[in-house]
């Protein structure tokens, strides 16, 4: 896994309490445990920008983010 965040990329790898970004540390911790093997590594902003690109496009147009509309929850 590959993040510009370099305190995100910290408090994972060394399981700091970061009270600002406990609950995204806890939730990639949490999905790392369906990998046999996970490693997370700090990306240069300037080295992803085909990346970041794709997963905006992927957010904007995904009936996931929005449970009601999916029609997951009425």
């Amino acid at each position: 896994m590959l993040s510009d965040n370099s305190t995100l990329v910290r408090a994972i790898n060394n399981d700091n309490q970061n009270k600002e970004i406990y609950g995204i540390v806890k939730d990639n911790q949490k999905l790392s445990f369906d990998f046999v093997d996970i490693s997370f590594l700090r990306i240069s902003r300037r080295c992803k920008g085909d990346a970041d690109r794709l997963a905006k496009t992927a957010l904007g147009s995904s009936l996931v983010l929005d449970p009601v509309r999916a029609g997951l929850w009425v």
